[in-house]
C-alpha cells in the first residue's frame, strides 16, 4: 500500500521541514559523539609559537587561552591532527581561531557548531503545536494503532503523536476528549459515543455509530471510517461476501461493500439488527436458518475468539461453509482465531485484521490533517 501518495496532501511544510531538522540533529549528535572530531577555538589571535620545527614546514604552537596543540603553516593555525606523520597539512578543514561563535572561549568541535545552528534553526518552530490523537476503548491495552499510527507519522515527517487510553465510559470520553486533536473510537463506545458530538458524517448517521471525532473549531464531529477501510481490503470486484454479526462494524461495511457492488450476506445468531441491514437490501439469515451456500469471502465481524476458543458459527455448519468458500477474514488481529483455524485445516486462504486496521488508519489520516 502506498502511504506516501496517499498522504502527500495531508502535511504542512511547516511539519516536514521540523522533522527533517530533527533527524539532522540526530545525525549530528552521532557525529559529536562518535565522528572524527573538527577542533575550533572561539578566540582569535592568541596563538604563541613554543617553537619553530627545523623539520616540517610549520611552526609548533598551542593556544594561550584553551591550549590546543597548534601548528601553524601560512599564518594560519590548525589543529595538530590536521597533519600526517611527517607534519605536512593534509586537512585544512581542521583550522582553528577564525570562528568568532557566540560562546566565546570555549572550544568545541565543527560539529558542535553546527549541531547547535541546527538546533537554534529549529528553535523559530517552538511554537508550532505538536497534534496529539488517541485512541478510546476498554480494552486497549493490546491495540496495535499507537504503532500504526506513530509509524505512519514518521514516515510522512509528521510532528503528531498517537496513544491509547483505556476509559471507563462516555463521560470520560467527554473529560478527556478536548486534550486531542482528534481520537479513534473502538470497541464498546461506538454507539454512545454518538450522545457527544454535534454533527455526523453520513456513514456514521446512518448507522448510529462513530469510530473517528475530530474537532472543527468548536464542535467535534462524529465519522465512520470502518466500511470503506475494509473495503479497501478486498482485492477483486463484484465478491459474495457473507458477514457474521451484525453490529456497527458489521453495518457501515455491509453498505459501502454494498456501494461498492459486491453482494452482502449477513449471518447473526439474533434477530436484534437485522432489520437495519434489511433496509438496505442486504440478505440476512438467523444462524439456525443459514443455508450452506458457496461465498467467495466469508468475514467474522463478532468478538469470537478475540479472548476465547469460541466460533463465531455452530462448527459442523461452518465447516460446509468453509469447505465451498474461497478466503476467510477475521477483523482480529495478531492472533490465529479458532475461526482462522478452520480455514488453514480446509487449505483455504485466509488473513486477520491487520491490513483492515492500516487502510482504517490511512482513511483516518486523512481525516485528521484535511
Amino acid at each position: 500500500m502506498e502511504i506516501n501518495d496517499k498522504l502527500e496532501q495531508y502535511y504542512s511544510k511547516d511539519l516536514i521541514k521540523i522533522n527533517i531538522l530533527l533527524n539532522k540533529i540526530d545525525n549530528l549528535k552521532y557525529e559529536v559523539e562518535h565522528g572524527d572530531t573538527h577542533f575550533l577555538c572561539d578566540i582569535s589571535g592568541v596563538c604563541e609559537v613554543e617553537k619553530v620545527d627545523d623539520d616540517a614546514d610549520c611552526d609548533i604552537g598551542s593556544c594561550f587561552f584553551c591550549g590546543t596543540e597548534l601548528r601553524r603553516v601560512n599564518d594560519d593555525w590548525y589543529h595538530n591532527t590536521a597533519f600526517d606523520d611527517n607534519y605536512h597539512l593534509i586537512d585544512s578543514s581542521y583550522q582553528t581561531h577564525n570562528y568568532m561563535g557566540s560562546k566565546a572561549g570555549q572550544p568545541r568541535s565543527v560539529e558542535e557548531r553546527n549541531l547547535e545552528d541546527v538546533e537554534d534553526e529549529l528553535n523559530k518552530y517552538n511554537k508550532l503545536k505538536i497534534k496529539q490523537f488517541a485512541l478510546f476503548g476498554n480494552p486497549v491495552s493490546h491495540s496495535e494503532s499507537p504503532r500504526i499510527y506513530n509509524r505512519l507519522f514518521v514516515e510522512k515527517e509528521s510532528l503528531s503523536s498517537y496513544v491509547a487510553k483505556e476509559v471507563n465510559g462516555i463521560r470520560d470520553i467527554a473529560n478527556q476528549i478536548n486534550n486531542f486533536d482528534a481520537v479513534n473510537i473502538t470497541y464498546p463506545f461506538k454507539e454512545v459515543a454518538t450522545n457527544i458530538v454535534d454533527d455526523l458524517t453520513y456513514y456514521a448517521e446512518v448507522t448510529s455509530s462513530v469510530n473517528l471525532i475530530k474537532k472543527d473549531g468548536r464542535k467535534l464531529i462524529g465519522y465512520n471510517t470502518d466500511g470503506i477501510g475494509f473495503s479497501n481490503t478486498i482485492d477483486k470486484l463484484n465478491q459474495r461476501i457473507l458477514i457474521i454479526g451484525a453490529g456497527s462494524t458489521a453495518k457501515v461495511s455491509a453498505i459501502v461493500l454494498k456501494e461498492n457492488g459486491h453482494s452482502v450476506y449477513i449471518v447473526n445468531r439474533s434477530q436484534k439488527n437485522l432489520e437495519f441491514f434489511k433496509e438496505y437490501g442486504i440478505h440476512t439469515f438467523l444462524s439456525k436458518n443459514m443455508p450452506i451456500e458457496k461465498f467467495d469471502i466469508i468475514v467474522n465481524m463478532t468478538n469470537a475468539g478475540l479472548e476465547d476458543n469460541e466460533l463465531p458459527l455452530e462448527k459442523e455448519k461452518l465447516i460446509e461453509l468453509i469447505k465451498l468458500s474461497s478466503k476467510g477474514i477475521d477483523l482480529i488481529y495478531n492472533k490465529k482465531t479458532p475461526f482462522l483455524a478452520l480455514f488453514e485445516e480446509y487449505g483455504k486462504e485466509y488473513e486477520d485484521g491487520k491490513r483492515m486496521l492500516l487502510s482504517q488508519a490511512i482513511e483516518n489520516m486523512k481525516i485528521f490533517f484535511k
